[in-house]
């Protein structure tokens, strides 16, 4: 092929070529550009809605923790107050033996001296000595004259000596009367 164009019109033709061919790579290079913008734009929304996402999961998890958490504090308090009111209960059932006691030493004689004390069911065992056998039957009427007190019961062997004799009574005690 013969080239009749003038050097003018080559190298405008030149040029022109040249300026579609830096307006198409130019074109391709933005278009690649916005591209590559949108998608990082789309990965930032992305990543973001991921991330708060996550966050409200977090959050959830942790009110759900502290919910159990809480629920097994109450549990274990719950706990605890049963605890207390079967204690409660037991206590205030049991026989209040201060009074008991009291009128027990309130009977006895000053001649009479305790070696053994014992309170099981509300049954209780006195072993001790007298100076002589008159303070033993006096503390046996005594005891015989409370009403707190029944089915009182001496040993044979605490009337055989009539000084310094040993003793021991089994009475039972009633709760009701006081």
């Amino acid at each position: 092929m013969i080239n009749l164009l003038l050097d003018e019109d080559k190298r405008y033709l030149s040029l022109e070529n040249t300026q579609r061919k830096t307006l198409v790579v130019s074109l391709a290079f933005s278009f690649a550009l916005l591209i590559l913008v949108l998608l990082f734009f789309a990965m930032k929304m992305y990543l973001n809605n991921r991330a708060e996402l996550l966050d409200v999961q977090i959050q959830e998890k942790q009110v759900e923790l502290q919910g159990d958490q809480l629920q097994d504090f109450k549990e274990a308090i719950a706990q605890i107050n049963q605890n207390f009111s079967q204690i409660n209960s037991a206590w205030s059932k049991q026989d209040k033996l201060t009074p008991v006691f009291e009128k027990i030493y309130s009977l006895t004689p000053s001649a009479i001296y305790f070696e053994a004390l014992s309170f099981k069911d509300g049954e209780i065992r006195v072993g001790g000595m007298a100076r002589e056998r008159d303070a033993l039957l006096l503390f046996k009427e005594q005891l015989e004259s409370e009403e707190m007190f029944s089915n009182i019961y001496f040993a044979p062997f605490s009337w055989i000596q009539a000084i310094n004799p040993g003793f021991a009574v089994t009475f039972n005690y009633i709760p009701s009367v006081q």
